[in-house]
């Protein structure tokens, strides 16, 4: 892969190929397994054109294929902490693909190509990045490393936070003992949610859940203080039957 100034637009600019500078070469086959190949680069290279040639000798007409998409470029240090996702996706619909950053704990910000790809955080919304940056191309789970409560804590190890931490082998547990057990998530400010996926324990007791209601609303659940007022925001999903795992 080269990348410089020199236009190749035709077979009639080949020779002039090699006078871009060469950025990357692939050592050995490729992989079906690999479905793109991610370039990054510790400095910036700077160019128009990006060429790419030398593909396998003996491909049949119309097997080699070639798309490169315009992208905001990387930067090092930015989204690179543990349990971080880089994902590309063209928010704004400019033919450029945006960068969007989420991880384990809610954080999430967006770099857009209408905003130059900088990478400051006022610029990206990190950590906060509300959902309005790059609606709907990428689910935002907002309860995800939320401040959650519980009516209980079983044996003050399973606290209501494994609910919330992203890891299906963690789970929240209220002690046995609890005759009126709940699970309160506090999204931080008032959200448009379109959907609640609840995961069951993936181990077993999946009869636990039966006759289970989640309500959605402004009114605040704290506390055991606050369960006579759990009625107040309405009911959004009642479970009639005790789930069978790993169905959510």
């Amino acid at each position: 892969m080269r990348v410089g100034t020199w236009p190749i637009r035709t077979t009639n600019d080949s020779g002039a190929v090699a006078k871009n500078s060469l950025v990357w070469q692939q050592n050995g086959g490729g992989s079906g397994a690999i479905p793109a190949y991610q370039v990054v680069f510790s400095t910036p290279v700077v160019g128009r054109w990006i060429t790419v040639q030398n593909f396998r000798s003996g491909v049949a007409a119309g097997e080699a294929v070639l798309a490169i998409a315009a992208v905001c470029p990387t930067q090092p240090g930015w989204c690179e902490h543990p349990g971080s996702t880089l994902e590309m996706v063209n928010c704004d619909n400019d033919g450029i693909m945006d960068l969007v950053c989420t991880d384990v704990y809610g954080r999430r910000g967006v770099r857009l190509s209408s905003k130059s790809c900088v990478s400051d955080d006022a610029s990206t919304g990190w950590p906060m990045a509300p959902s309005s940056l790059c609606p709907a191309k990428i689910p935002v789970n907002l309860a995800l490393g939320k401040t959650s409560y519980a009516s209980s804590n079983y044996i003050n190890i399973f606290p209501a936070s494994y609910a919330v931490d992203g890891n299906m082998d963690t789970f929240m547990h209220t002690a046995f003992e609890d005759s009126a057990k709940w699970l309160s998530i506090d999204l931080g400010s008032v959200m448009k949610v379109t959907r609640i996926v609840l995961w069951n324990r993936q181990d077993c007791c999946p009869e636990r859940l039966a006759n289970a209601e989640v309500r959605a609303g402004a009114t605040v659940i704290r506390s055991n203080a606050d369960a006579a007022l759990i009625g107040q925001n309405p009911v959004v999903w009642r479970q009639a039957a005790a789930p069978a795992p790993p169905a959510p």
